[in-house]
């Protein structure tokens, strides 16, 4: 039937130009090359929602720095269990260690043991701290934030870091405390808070903490909470 017709006509059937010239829905047979066009054009919309739906996402869900008074608190190291009746030897092993010719290490300890024992109420340990020990305090650096990842995910939960503040007002050998809980446990392995919270804490400044006036080096646990609901609380 086509051999049939004109030969320019013909040429403008085959050559599509009669089709865009008598409208999309002419010539059914011959209207492959439209259907993908529109095919290509529907995916390029669908692209292009999605990029939107992603982008709206993730700029309600930017990093989101906690609240410095309530997310992060800095407790005295763990370690000797210092409760009860073991309160006066702790007391007394941690006075031994602070004394002027032991090392830095021991000095460390020595001040954490009275920690623990002024915890569990040992007025002696309280008092010796108050009149020999002067506590470090922060003067600048970030507060670690909410991760992007971790806000879509929807994740919450505690980590535990510990440091050392220096001489120098700097922390060194600062670690994420091995998980005690499977909820520690999948927070630290699938999500990045771990990281920022040691990257937040690199940039942390002090003044240096003292012993009978002179500086010294203290270490401690920093506890952050990351919660999505802070009125949950």
């Amino acid at each position: 039937m086509v051999e049939l017709l004109p030969r320019s006509f013909r040429s403008r059937l085959q050559s599509g130009s009669l089709r865009r010239d008598c409208g999309v829905g002419f010539w059914r047979p011959w209207s492959g090359g439209v259907l993908r066009q529109r095919q290509a054009f529907a995916r390029r919309i669908v692209d292009s929602l999605f990029i939107f739906i992603l982008a709206a996402a993730l700029s309600c869900a930017t990093p989101r720095e906690l609240p410095d008074d309530t997310a992060i608190e800095w407790l005295s190291a763990t370690g000797d269990d210092c409760s009860g009746k073991e309160a006066q030897p702790c007391y007394q092993k941690g006075l031994a260690l602070i004394t002027s010719n032991t090392s830095t290490t021991d000095r460390i300890a020595g001040i954490a043991l009275l920690h623990r024992a002024c915890r569990a109420k040992l007025d002696d340990a309280c008092q010796t701290l108050e009149r020999r020990f002067k506590e470090p305090k922060r003067l600048s650096g970030r507060i670690p934030t909410y991760p992007t990842g971790a806000l879509l995910k929807g994740v919450q939960g505690t980590i535990f870091a510990r440091c050392i503040t220096t001489e120098k007002g700097t922390l060194r050998d600062c670690a994420v405390i091995a998980p005690r809980t499977k909820q520690e446990q999948e927070i630290i392995t699938n999500t990045e808070l771990g990281v920022e919270i040691l990257s937040a804490l690199s940039t942390w400044r002090f003044t240096p903490a003292a012993l009978d006036s002179q500086p010294c080096e203290t270490e401690f646990i920093y506890k952050v909470t990351y919660q999505l609901d802070r009125s949950a609380r």
